[in-house]
């Protein structure tokens, strides 16, 4: 699974367009915010790199 696959995975989307609504769903719910944040960092915690 790619690391993007991985993403949609957490954001329960398929595609990209899906992906980026649901990013500006988000953008003002800290708690949804926070929770996909934190679904990140059990997949890559090294924050000095870019994906």
């Amino acid at each position: 699974m790619s690391i993007y696959e991985s993403y949609y995975q957490i954001g329960g989307v398929k595609q990209h367009k899906e992906f980026e609504a649901y990013l500006e769903r988000i953008l003002f719910d800290k708690q949804e915010r926070e929770r996909f944040y934190k679904e990140i960092l059990k997949i890559n915690n090294d924050v000095s790199v870019d994906t």
